[in-house]
């Protein structure tokens, strides 16, 4: 593997599953998302956690009450919490301590709105947490339940029903609740602790109880977060486990059972791309979707799932989604299907008994699979956050979009009023990309400048597959379409080159939309592009059927580089997802799986992630 320069090119990712939201584990229940938005429980209901307005337990899922259009869910101990795309929270179960925050220490059968918060892109409770987290998309944390040793992080030991910022944390991207702690991970990398620290799992090097949030030590580049029940755990940009906190059942993964740890150690675990945690153990999910296990699982009186150093959970493979309870585990497999294993007191595996397990056993009658896999993806920065918004639509004309700003959750469906293929890029140069469709070489723009009002038709006077990309580099993306083979003057400075394969006609808007184009000698493909050497011009890229990638790079004359395979087959993307300047090659393959090779992570293959339309 080498690093990407001028006249090389590699492979590449990071940032957050949006499907680690798809499913949740209390302490005795279980909840799963959708994605028609609508919410579903299983397991123990005494205190109402499940949501469907009853008292009764329930050993397959049942769908929680007058809610809809959810993003994201969380599972605390015996209360629920759940995120609309609205930017809007809401709870249900117990509420001795206000961790439903509606102001209010009443127990809900079913959901009720979280008070005075708005503009949520992420939330946590856990299987031990009596309080519950949220992130705003200002970055700040808030917080409001039970605050035995200062979880709310706001400086004192107050309880509180509603919720209240957590002083001293800025520019937040997760949150992670623990048992009378927090967690919090800042878009710089750096991890951030405060409430309960007899073991250490604050990570600060101390045992000292801590009101306000203090920085984890040593930490840094960490992409996710999870709490246990006194142990923390943290994923870095090169796929390693970090773990400090308790190790009485060997949870932290280093192999020295019984020996905390007041700092973070690398878990001997590599490949990873999320994390999870129960009350004593943690669960680590690898690129090729095996979940490892480290730490001590009760499945029953005496019968103990248990190993001080990771191993791999039998039985199961080809995992997308993980996620801890108590003394339970939950998963969700590339083709939508839900297992569970672990303890089942109260039926919360979802198999319709109250028969532990040692090994996955699949949840009854149910399925996480996508109701749609999108026809075209494509990307381009929608939020002005300089980082690629990925985009899918399908053959109607109906687009979502993933927000980098909102941790990738998924807003829309919208829909242009036409179908034809999309293309997304600046066009106008105002920092916030246009979406356009393209029909029998007619382009149709929605200029973002002018509240995406319709400009267009516009006829470049050739037809084939749009591209839209900045080739000249004056900031707006220049409409390009690739069509067959032939002589044309060339992008490298106005030479000529003949050849066989794809051939690239090019409009630059520096340029008053004059055409030039390319011959580049691909026999078929699909083609992409983006600024993948960082010179401020789009690069043309073909990607065949098997994966392959071939590159030009504009800073090197428009040389050919490649074919280089990232391992994946499927419908290529390209953008900038870390925001360093450069573009990352990216795949989605055909059961909507998609995975990005971060140029800032020097090419560190990331995912698979689910992007899906509703």
């Amino acid at each position: 593997m080498k690093k990407l320069t001028l006249t090389s090119i590699l492979i590449c990712v990071s940032f957050y599953s949006a499907m680690s939201a798809q499913l949740a584990g209390g302490s005795g229940h279980s909840l799963a998302l959708k994605e028609n938005g609508t919410v579903w429980g299983w397991g123990g209901n005494f205190y109402g956690e499940l949501g469907d307005g009853t008292t009764e337990e329930r050993h397959a899922p049942v769908q929680v009450s007058g809610i809809i259009d959810v993003i994201s869910i969380s599972a605390g101990n015996v209360h629920s919490m759940a995120l609309k795309r609205d930017g809007t929270v809401w709870a249900w179960g117990d509420n001795n301590y206000g961790e439903l925050g509606d102001g209010t220490d009443e127990r809900r059968y079913t959901p009720v709105q979280v008070v005075r918060l708005s503009g949520v892109i992420a939330i946590d409770a856990r299987a031990v947490a009596e309080h519950s987290l949220a992130v705003k998309s200002d970055g700040t944390v808030w917080a409001w339940g039970a605050n035995f040793f200062g979880g709310l992080g706001d400086g004192t030991t107050t309880h509180r029903a509603t919720p209240g910022q957590v002083v001293g944390v800025s520019d937040a991207i997760a949150i992670a609740a623990g048992d009378s702690y927090s967690l919090a991970l800042k878009r710089d990398g750096t991890v951030w602790a405060w409430g309960y620290n007899r073991y250490g799992q604050l990570g600060d090097g101390t045992t000292s109880n801590r009101l306000t949030p203090v920085q984890v030590s040593g930490l840094t580049n960490v992409t996710a977060i999870s709490a246990g029940g006194l142990h923390s755990m943290a994923l870095k940009r090169d796929g390693t486990v970090w773990a400090w906190g308790v190790n009485d059942s060997g949870q932290l993964g280093d192999g020295n059972y019984r020996t905390n740890s007041l700092t973070p150690v690398q878990s001997l675990v590599s490949g990873v791309i999320d994390i999870k945690s129960g009350f004593y153990y943690s669960l680590a999910l690898t690129s090729y979707g095996t979940i490892w296990f480290f730490g001590g699982m009760t499945i029953d009186l005496g019968t103990y799932l248990w190993s001080v150093t990771p191993v791999p959970v039998d039985g199961i493979s080809g995992v997308k989604a993980i996620a801890g309870g108590y003394d339970h585990a939950l998963a969700v497999k590339n083709d939508g299907t839900m297992w569970a294993w672990g303890a089942n007191w109260s039926g919360e595996l979802g198999d319709g008994t109250t028969t532990k397990r040692r090994y996955p056993i699949q949840v009854q009658g149910f399925s996480l699979a996508a109701s749609s896999v999108p026809e075209y993806v494509l990307t381009a920065d929608f939020d002005s956050d300089g980082r690629a918004d990925p985009m899918a639509a399908d053959g109607s004309g109906q687009w979502c979009v993933w927000y980098s700003h909102q941790s990738y959750t998924r807003d829309g469906p919208y829909s242009l009023g036409m179908s034809g293929q999309p293309v997304a890029g600046d066009v106008d140069g105002d920092g916030q990309a246009d979406m356009g469709m393209v029909q029998n070489g007619q382009w149709y723009i929605w200029l973002s400048s002018h509240g995406y009002s319709l400009s267009g038709p516009h006829a470049f006077g050739v037809s084939g597959t749009p591209v839209l990309a900045d080739f000249d580099g004056d900031g707006k993306a220049d409409p390009a379409m690739v069509t067959s083979s032939g002589t044309h003057s060339t992008l490298r400075h106005g030479s000529a080159q003949a050849g066989s394969g794809q051939a690239w006609h090019v409009w630059l808007s520096g340029s008053g939309y004059s055409e030039v184009s390319a011959v580049f000698a691909v026999s078929g493909g699909t083609p992409v592009a983006g600024d993948f050497d960082g010179d401020g011009k789009a690069d043309p890229v073909m990607v065949d059927a098997n994966g392959n990638w071939v590159f030009w790079l504009s800073g090197s004359m428009y040389n050919q580089h490649g074919p280089y395979n990232f391992g994946v087959a499927g419908k290529p993307i390209a953008g900038d997802f870390d925001g360093d300047g450069k573009a990352d090659p990216a795949m989605m393959d055909s059961s909507g799986n998609w995975y990005i090779w971060p140029s800032g992570s020097f090419y560190i293959p990331d995912g698979p992630y689910y992007m899906v339309l509703p």
